[in-house]
């Protein structure tokens, strides 16, 4: 091979190599960002879950007083305290206990959405509702039981792994929000006020908001 070729032959090689390397050092720089990112996010989301869990342990520790607009609307409706609610008298008879998870799934969203499931679920059922709208409206166990009828009937034999991995993949803010606002269109239900309205205009005048953070000022 002449001292031409030789030289062709570095020059290529030193080509091809040099983009790679460049492209790893720029991927390097990007992952050490997004690591550093990521560090500052759980430290502030540590810090947001300690104050929160401060402020719910304060608000359930508390007695609702005889002024909250939740409590007023109940009384309207004929409640007494220590009773539970509904015409059956086995409904809830507490306001829901909220479990923090630090996790993926975010401060509290898993519980939230659980509590969510098993409440759309039972009103579905007291309004003969027996489809839900969405297969994350109702609880896994139901879901998962009634997959398992349906298949029994064919010749489907569906991983239950794979279904694990779907129900945690329902585990979003967006469908927590999605059930809280069917329970409020279709069942006039605040999750977190624990009360049904008379009516839509009952609902808004005596429940700050649909969310969690709407109701800041009446737990603490």
């Amino acid at each position: 091979m002449s001292d031409s070729e030789d030289d062709y032959m570095s020059y290529k090689v030193q080509e091809d190599v040099r983009p790679s390397l460049l492209f790893s050092n720029r991927e390097k720089r990007k992952l050490d960002m997004f690591k550093k990112k990521q560090d500052a996010m759980n430290k502030r989301q540590k810090t947001l879950g300690d104050l929160e869990r401060e402020n719910r342990d304060k608000g359930l520790n508390t007695a609702i007083s005889s002024e909250n607009k939740g409590f007023k609307l109940l009384e309207k409706m004929g409640f007494k305290p220590g009773e539970s609610l509904g015409k059956s008298k086995s409904g809830l008879k507490e306001p829901i206990d909220i479990v923090y998870k630090q996790g993926t799934s975010g401060i509290g969203r898993e519980s939230h959405l659980r509590e969510a499931q098993k409440v759309c679920e039972e009103l579905d059922y007291r309004s003969k509702v027996r489809d839900p709208v969405e297969d994350f409206f109702w609880t896994k166990d139901t879901i998962k039981k009634r997959r398992k009828m349906e298949r029994s009937e064919t010749t489907d034999d569906t991983d239950s792994s794979d279904e694990d991995e779907e129900f945690e993949m329902y585990i979003t803010e967006e469908n927590l929000y999605a059930i809280i606002d069917y329970l409020r269109s279709k069942h006039l239900y605040c999750l977190y006020c624990v009360i049904t309205g008379i009516d839509v205009e009952d609902l808004k005048e005596n429940c700050p908001g649909p969310y969690r953070m709407d109701h800041d000022d009446e737990i603490e």
